[in-house]
């Protein structure tokens, strides 16, 4: 059972490990790499406040997904209420990321037919 247990607790990365991974990859430093990931993060803070599509190619896409106007219940009186157009914030990973979560990083190249939703 605590062999389940260890299978099942994945690593968690944070925003710390990303700024020193990028130092490391691109060989910047940390004081550098930092800087690039905050403007990172102030960019897409600004096209999400927006409400526009972010994009980025083989990792995932960032959108507004609006909810159409639907009948709900108001919580404090526990009545019908009739809820307004919505919308949901919506980041879609892509075929890539898929394929990498499905197979790992050396299957990725020719998943099998129909094992990709």
């Amino acid at each position: 059972m605590a062999e389940e247990n260890s299978e099942q607790e994945k690593e968690k990365y944070g925003r710390d490990f990303i700024i020193r991974e990028i130092a490391t990859r691109a060989g910047f430093t940390i004081g550098d790499a930092r800087i690039m990931f905050n403007a990172f993060e102030s960019i897409v803070e600004d096209i999400v406040a927006e409400r526009s599509e972010l994009l980025i190619g083989k990792l995932f896409s960032i959108y507004a997904k609006e909810i159409a106007p639907h009948e709900g219940h108001d919580l404090a009186t526990g009545k019908p209420k009739m809820r307004n157009v919505g919308y949901r914030l919506t980041i879609k990973p892509s075929s890539t990321l898929k394929k990498l979560w499905k197979f790992g990083k050396t299957k990725t190249e020719n998943p099998p037919e129909g094992e990709i939703e």
